[in-house]
């Protein structure tokens, strides 16, 4: 879209059209009983009973400017980002989507990333599957044909079938509700750039836990209390690739312009009650 805050700008433009037009019109206690939307993608729950508003006229008043929309007409099952959300007897499931034209691009084993990239992948993947399932069988279908794209891409069935045993354990040992102390642990972070050369993140701790954790323990913070420093993580970055350099996507500002400036003007022309 030619800058990374293209998406946020267009958000922005559009929720106009939304707060001043479609909520107002359709809401409040009119046909329009949900509306959530993600950049181009949204989803609406729509009571057809009532008689002062159409929904073919709701689509006609989704166009705002030089946007255009299309709108799939009511259903009990619909598409939305990656679930199929459907209504059944009363019951609403969902299961996991995805476009026909997924080619489903993993990154293959020859690539220089870390070690734990394939790991996350598989980790974040097979949880979200869970999640999104209603029906245990929709499940085995997602990870069995996540894991047939993995081997298409390379992968050694020795190596990923060891995560997907290692993810169905942590499935089951899971608590239904995340500890509310998790949060509050104090981590520490070792931002670094990962090349397959390098040491290896166990040799990084334990060279961390015997020069210098040793050290920062006994020091103070500017007031004067101990540091918790909780456990090292090594978060790795990847290195630039070819595309970030040839393919930079950034906002440029004209020269001697601020906008702060811009800002200022605003505030001095309306200001607050």
């Amino acid at each position: 879209m030619g800058t990374s805050v293209a998406c946020v700008l267009a958000t922005i433009y559009y929720s106009y059209h939304e707060e001043t037009t479609l909520l107002p019109t359709y809401g409040n206690g009119g046909p329009l009983l949900f509306y959530k939307r993600l950049i181009d993608d949204g989803f609406i729950i729509w009571k057809p009973t009532v008689p002062f508003a159409s929904f073919d006229r709701f689509k006609s008043d989704l166009c705002f400017g030089k946007l255009t929309w299309t709108a799939a007409s009511p259903s009990h099952s619909v598409d939305f980002l990656d679930l199929t959300l459907s209504i059944s007897n009363g019951n609403i499931s969902s299961k996991t989507y995805t476009k026909e034209h997924n080619l489903h691009l993993y990154l293959p084993p020859s690539s220089a990333h870390s070690p734990g990239t394939l790991k996350s992948l598989i980790f974040g993947n097979l949880q979200r599957y869970w999640k999104q399932n209603t029906h245990t069988s929709d499940y085995v279908n997602m990870a069995s044909a996540f894991r047939q794209h993995l081997l298409a891409r390379g992968h050694h069935s020795k190596d990923i079938d060891t995560i997907f045993l290692a993810v169905a354990h942590h499935i089951d040992a899971a608590p239904e509700q995340p500890s509310s102390n998790a949060r509050a642990t104090p981590k520490l972070f070792l931002h670094w750039e990962y090349h397959p050369k390098d040491l290896p993140r166990q040799r990084i701790r334990s060279l961390f836990n015997e020069n210098c954790s040793p050290t920062l323990s006994r020091a103070n913070t500017v007031k004067g209390n101990t540091p918790q420093l909780g456990r090292l993580t090594i978060a790795y970055s990847k290195p630039k690739s070819i595309g970030n350099t040839l393919c930079q996507t950034k906002m440029t500002q004209p020269n001697g312009q601020n906008v702060s400036d811009y800002i200022r003007t605003l505030s001095t022309a309306t200001p607050s009650p």
